[in-house]
Parts: C-alpha cells; structure tokens; sequence
C-alpha cells in the first residue's frame, strides 16, 4: 500500500482530487459535462445536486444546489431527481444532450431550455443495434 492511498491503493474518493467537494456534500459524483464556451470550469451533478467547478482556480464557482433550481426546463421531467450522463455531441455549442435513466434531452444551457425531449433513448440513440 502507498502512504495516504488507503487500503486499497489507489482510490480516496472524489474529495482527494477535487478541493472543497467533500464539504459540500459531494462525496461521489455521477457525471461531469464541461461549461459550453468556459472550458476552464465543469458541472457535476450528484442524485439531484449540481455545482459549477473551476478547474483553474481549483474552486466551487456555484455552490451546490438543486437541479430543479438551477436547471429550471428540467422541472417535472425526472431530470431533476438526477442526471446520469451528460455529454456536448452535436448542435449547437450552448446544447448539451443529458440522459437519465432510459431517457434523454437535448438542453440549451443559454435559455434553460428542453430543445428535444423528453425521449427514450432508444428512439433515438439505437445506432442500428437490434434490441431486445
């Protein structure tokens, strides 16, 4: 074992790389999506939590809050009880397509908005691939 790694070697938890996580409740995080247009800061999002990150700065620029507050086209849609994947492919640069249990959404971030969705996934994303 190596000093300060604990028992298993290798693995702290987010708190030992990302400063101020564990004090602000987030002792996990389930995705990571990249600011559109600020690449120097992130979303994470944890259950039904967000907060904004400077990577730069190593710092909390958002301090965590409810995704139904702060991501209000997000309301009433299960998006809000937490999003399990995030990521920017295509459209605009402001959009980001998120994905929570066997659903999506194409989302501005600049309007607060649902551009596409509420969808199953698989309506939209099967690539071809045969299902069942």
């Amino acid at each position: 074992m190596l000093p300060g790694l604990g028992d298993t070697g290798f693995d702290h938890g987010v708190s030992a790389g990302w400063p101020g996580f564990k004090s602000a409740g987030f002792d996990h995080i389930d995705v990571a999506v990249p600011v559109p247009g600020n690449p120097d800061q992130a979303w994470f999002f944890k259950d039904d939590q967000y907060l904004r990150y400077s990577i730069g700065s190593a710092q909390i620029v958002v301090k965590p809050r409810a995704i139904e507050d702060g991501w209000t086209g997000l309301r009433n849609t299960g998006f809000a009880q937490g999003i399990d994947a995030a990521v920017r492919f295509t459209g605009p640069d402001e959009h980001l397509w998120l994905f929570s249990g066997n659903t999506y959404v194409r989302y501005d971030v600049n309007t607060d908005s649902i551009v596409i969705g509420p969808k199953a996934i698989i309506d939209g994303w099967n690539l071809g691939l045969p299902v069942g």
